[in-house]
């Protein structure tokens, strides 16, 4: 059943015909005596058994508040208050993969709209809670509603701008694009109910036309001028056909169907019972097999031989529902997801890479009204109104302080003379590098426990939520970065999680692995975004605001600041910290190179071999996700600086009444904010300190 709704609308009178009532008069009770009592009219079993909701019950399910309940937080204002519920449930319909990904069950069965009309949507909504916003007096808002009205209005006005550029349909990453979100995707999805298992199905079927529509927006973004370069269409394609080449039963799409149990071959013309007795210690079991694995059913198969799917011991499925389940998942995945995915390696090999642009001209520059559209990047990442040239000459001032610093590191450590030497010095000793995947991990690990006992000598405050240590998922790994974060379920079902690349060990750096840590976990990502979460009477709207320069650079500033802790174990592990704030700054460098001065993708990795410790795949993958990901770099640098500008500050005006913990609690105290407000923030703090009879924040 196709579900209508209008976009920002404050009720959503989803079952109104289905039950002839209406749902604000409709409690969870009242919905759960009516199919408990009238099931034979909704519902049915499916042959296995399994209850299974038609979509006309399905689509009477709890609405956002109940989802949600308090996502507007505190507000107090009635008119942005619902506004804030209804940008929160708006982006929940619209990105319901992430909705996914934050535990709201409303949407596991839906995908994103990547058509152009979803686009136009998408931004007509905007406008429309624009124009409510609008409505609203500032005049009369206390000071957090205030807040969140400037917060909720910048938010919306910067997705419209990045809507209206529409990068998603030419500009493909090795860090993004279906290739690569899908597959992690399949780790998040929940199967656990019937009704779950049926969202799951209904999503894989979505991913079919998704990927085709993928397809269409490359052709249709060509025939505009606007194409990836050369070396990103170049690692989609090592994805897909990496993808392409692995059987349908060992997809990673596969994985939640099959829930933990083990694959092995049975060979052509082999007796299934002598199989079941040798990998089940049971010849008996033959028979639960065959209800596991229906494929075993084609005789001709049979005899060719098949891989055979032997359950966990855990399963909570009988054999004949987890069978089903595989044998739907799988048909899908045969039939209408990878040959998607061949039609979308198709279009790139045969239609793309032809016309791509040359990686001596990677920069956004080089696409229709690029220098404007770089622009608005650079505003969007940094909330400032700085320009290219002003962000190209701070990361060159800073990378060349910082590469001052590795030098004078790098002469007491090891009596080398320069960077290059430094460099040759540090890649050629086996002992500063991994002999393992799961040495990367237990270094991980234990960087994180030992910040996390010293953090209550510099916060006042820390999120309740843990973080976890996994690792990157092997379909990404070769592609994507050394480490990242990943923030926590709402509700606490599923920690925050530190993501480890354990890919080729011994080339990934042990000197880079504490300062790693630091700013993707603690007191880095995790404690910011988690204690973010967590801060009562904040709306979702904010609790969950990605404002790059805050989040970033409060994840670098953290690196320094752990080293005013003492937390980094050796002198090599402290120059890693430089390194890793030389590459920061670099970032200023060639990021801006890149969009807004025509530099070629060699000559960026040039810049970074010169003047950072990263090793040189790294560098290649980094270069890459600037070039596909235009003005996320310069957050990192610029927050950082902002961050220490505004400590060094107020310490000058406090003097000896400054305490670094309550500095910690403003800058953390209201989530993601932008740095203009950052500074009025810092600032009417100091006033507070040195004026105790100064107005007290609302909150």
């Amino acid at each position: 059943m196709q579900r209508l709704f209008v976009l920002g609308a404050q009720n959503d009178h989803r079952g109104d015909i289905i039950l002839g009532m209406k749902p604000r008069n409709v409690t969870k009770t009242t919905l759960l005596l009516v199919l408990a009592t009238s099931w034979a009219g909704f519902g049915c079993q499916n042959s296995e058994g399994e209850l299974v909701l038609p979509d006309a019950v399905t689509e009477f399910l709890p609405a956002s508040n109940d989802v949600w309940p308090e996502s507007a937080g505190s507000i107090e204002n009635r008119a942005l208050a619902s506004i804030a519920r209804d940008v929160w449930d708006f982006r929940m319909r619209t990105s319901p993969t992430w909705a996914t990904y934050l535990g709201d069950p409303r949407f596991h069965g839906d995908l994103p709209d990547n058509r152009e009309i979803g686009g136009i949507s998408r931004n007509k909504a905007r406008s429309g809670f624009l124009g409510r916003i609008a409505g609203i007096n500032e005049k009369n808002l206390n000071e957090q509603d205030a807040l969140t009205l400037a917060l909720l209005q910048r938010s919306l006005r910067d997705s419209i701008a990045t809507e209206e550029m529409d990068m998603g349909a030419w500009n493909v990453s090795a860090r993004s694009g279906p290739q690569v979100s899908f597959l992690t995707l399949a780790s998040e999805q929940p199967v656990g109910t019937p009704k779950e298992r049926a969202m799951l199905l209904q999503r894989w079927r979505r991913m079919g036309p998704f990927i085709r529509q993928a397809s269409r927006n490359l052709r249709s973004a060509m025939d505009e001028g606007k194409i990836s370069s050369a070396t990103a269409i170049e690692k989609v394609l090592a994805q897909l056909d990496n993808l392409l080449h692995t059987p349908t039963h060992l997809s990673p799409l596969m994985e939640p169907a099959s829930a933990g149990g083990t694959w092995a071959d049975l060979k052509g013309g082999d007796n299934l019972a002598s199989f079941a007795a040798e990998h089940l210690g049971d010849a008996l079991r033959a028979e639960d097999l065959r209800r596991v694995n229906l494929h075993l059913q084609d005789g001709l198969r049979l005899a060719k031989g098949a891989p055979v799917l032997m359950p966990s011991d855990h399963d909570m499925l009988t054999p004949a529902v987890r069978g089903r389940f595989v044998a739907d998942v799988w048909q899908i995945l045969d039939n209408e997801v990878y040959p998607a995915f061949r039609e979308y390696e198709r279009t790139l090999r045969t239609e793309i890479l032809p016309r791509c642009r040359p990686d001596g001209r990677p920069g956004i520059l080089y696409t229709p009204d690029g220098k404007q559209a770089y622009q608005q990047r650079i505003e969007s990442f940094t909330t400032l109104s700085s320009t290219a040239e002003e962000l190209h000459e701070l990361g060159l001032s800073e990378t060349s302080r910082l590469r001052a610093e590795l030098v004078a590191l790098g002469r007491d450590l090891f009596g080398t003379t320069d960077m290059r030497a430094l460099r040759a010095h540090m890649a050629a000793d086996p002992a500063l590098h991994y002999s393992s995947r799961d040495e990367i991990e237990t270094v991980a690990r234990d960087a994180v426990r030992r910040m996390e006992a010293a953090l209550p000598t510099a916060f006042s405050r820390l999120p309740s939520t843990k973080v976890e240590v996994v690792r990157v998922p092997s379909h990404e790994e070769a592609f994507t970065s050394m480490a990242y974060y990943r923030g926590p379920t709402p509700d606490g079902s599923r920690p925050g999680r530190y993501y480890v690349n354990t890919f080729d060990p011994t080339t990934k750096p042990r000197w880079e692995a504490e300062v790693l840590a630091f700013h993707e976990a603690v007191p880095g990502h995790h404690l910011q975004i988690a204690l973010a979460g967590e801060l009562e009477g904040l709306p979702l709207v904010r609790s969950h605001g990605g404002i790059g320069a805050y989040v970033e650079g409060w994840g670098l500033y953290t690196e320094t600041l752990a080293d005013e802790m003492g937390l980094y174990s050796t002198p090599v592990d402290r120059l890693g910290m430089f390194s890793f704030d030389a590459w920061r700054s670099s970032r200023l460098v060639v990021d801006t190179g890149i969009h807004a001065m025509g530099w070629s993708r060699d000559r960026a990795i040039r810049f970074l071999e010169e003047n950072t410790l990263a090793d040189r795949h790294n560098i290649e993958n980094e270069i890459d996700r600037y070039i596909s990901w235009p003005g996320q770099a310069l957050g990192y640098k610029v927050g950082q600086l902002e961050i220490l500008a505004l400590r060094a500050e107020a310490k000058a005006a406090q003097g000896a009444a400054f305490d670094l913990r309550a500095f910690h609690a403003v800058v953390l105290e209201d989530g993601p904010v932008t740095l203009p407000i950052l500074r009025d923030k810092i600032e009417a703090w100091t006033e507070r300190v040195l004026n105790p009879k100064a107005p007290l924040n609302p909150r």
